[in-house]
């Protein structure tokens, strides 16, 4: 067993800053790669796709950002099988 501690706490701490300010995004270089939870590698993509186009990022564009995209990582992501709080969570 790998006892080195997941680094998802600072990860979701990332993505809940960027979705709190908008501004700090292009400070921040960082890959989907570089993240290690597949779930939060996802959302940064996508937050980097509304980056790029100039979409303001808030959990409502980053729903739509993840729908364009079906597949069972982005149904857990927007909370299909835990009741819809995993995104919501991150903004908090």
């Amino acid at each position: 067993m790998n006892d080195r501690l997941k680094p998802t706490e600072a990860e979701t701490a990332t993505i809940g800053g960027v979705l709190l300010n908008n501004d700090i995004l292009p400070k921040l270089n960082l890959e989907a790669s570089d993240f290690w939870d597949p779930k939060n590698q996802t959302i940064w993509r996508s937050i980097l796709e509304l980056g790029k186009s100039g979409t303001p990022i808030d959990v409502v564009t980053l729903k739509a950002e993840i729908l364009r995209y079906p597949s069972a990582i982005n149904e857990k992501i927007l909370g299909y099988d835990v009741g819809g709080v995993y995104l919501d969570n991150l903004s908090l």
